[in-house]
């Protein structure tokens, strides 16, 4: 029975469409919201975890204000 539920899902992820990249009006579509790029501190030093924790606190609260 168990080899019957992996074949039969081997058949399904074998027939599934390859990946595709996005189109040109995907890739140019306008989307309105904040910037999420940001300045921080490489992951080896122990201010990173604070820093982003604080900036994830900031958005949040003034997402759900």
């Amino acid at each position: 029975m168990k080899r019957r539920i992996a074949a039969l899902a081997l058949a399904f992820a074998l027939a599934a469409p390859p990946a595709q990249a996005a189109s040109w009006l995907e890739m140019n579509f306008w989307l309105s919201g904040p910037r999420y790029d940001a300045q921080l501190p490489p992951c080896g030093e122990p201010a990173a975890l604070g820093t982003i924790a604080s900036r994830f606190a900031e958005k949040e609260g003034t997402f759900w204000a």
